[in-house]
């Protein structure tokens, strides 16, 4: 994988070419979606865009590795994220509601002891 430069210079060669505004960074581009699917390849090719997380064991076609509970599930078991470029959360169904009902739980005993705090 290729790496920019310390002055940027692969960075700005690349914006020039394809015609991008001074802002747009790496980042903005490879998560911006299927739209710029061509940019996204070829911020990947360049190296310039976040390294992907890579799953610890192998995974399977019809398959995902879930981050939660460390294993590789079906597809059918991860729910609907349109913000993510595979269309997939990271978390499988179970996780993500064990995850959502913690965080739950924590706001409420906040808002508890602030209660408590005032009264």
């Amino acid at each position: 994988m290729n790496t920019i430069d310390p002055q940027g210079n692969a960075w700005e060669e690349f914006k020039r070419e394809f015609g991008l505004d001074s802002w747009s960074t790496p980042h903005s581009i490879a998560a911006d979606g299927a739209s710029l699917a061509p940019l996204r390849a070829e911020v990947e090719r360049l190296g310039v865009g976040r390294p992907r997380k890579q799953p610890p064991v192998p995974v399977a076609d019809g398959e995902r590795y879930c981050w939660g509970c460390q294993s590789p599930l079906p597809i059918a078991s991860f729910t609907v994220d349109r913000y993510r470029a595979d269309g997939l959360k990271l978390n499988c169904r179970k996780c993500d509601g064990t995850a959502r009902a913690r965080r739950k739980r924590e706001r409420y005993a906040r808002l508890n002891s602030r209660a408590a705090e005032h009264a």
